[in-house]
């Protein structure tokens, strides 16, 4: 697979998932925002988070400015990258995940959450970021082992 296709391919896997959060935060600000629960520990809880992750308080201003200059970093890595596919998509992955969010702190001052999973509403963006930063650990340290052998 040639570097344009790859970065082709990252850049559709990562705008479906940053697509399907918008339309399922969308949905749950409009047309679904009633509480629909498999049992107590899962299902569709639409709620507004003002906090970061995990509920954690802070103001939405100063998330937002807090927000951007991680997002530049991140984009600057990105490109540092671009010939590293697993840290490519991560990144791109955890970008996109923060962008979405950042768009609902600015538009609606909270984040918009819709799943419960256990004990935490969350939301697609959210595990964008998280898996991102997860697949970034594994990349840089199969990039290291490369570089040890």
């Amino acid at each position: 697979m040639t570097s344009k296709t790859r970065l082709l391919s990252i850049f559709l896997v990562s705008g479906f998932f940053l697509f399907l959060d918008r339309l399922l935060k969308y949905l749950s600000l409009h047309d679904w925002s009633t509480i629909h629960l498999v049992n107590r520990f899962l299902g569709w809880q639409p709620s507004l988070n003002a906090g970061l992750a995990f509920s954690l308080p802070m103001p939405a201003m100063i998330t937002v400015v807090l927000t951007i200059p991680i997002i530049i970093v991140i984009i600057y890595l990105f490109f540092k990258n671009l010939h590293h596919f697993p840290l490519n998509f991560s990144l791109l992955m955890i970008a996109l995940g923060a962008l979405s969010n950042l768009f609902d702190r600015v538009v609606y001052r909270h984040t918009v959450d819709y799943f419960l999973v256990l004990t935490a509403i969350l939301n697609i963006a959210d595990v964008m970021i998280t898996a991102g930063f997860i697949l970034y650990l594994i990349g840089k340290k199969e990039q290291t082992d490369c570089y040890s052998e």
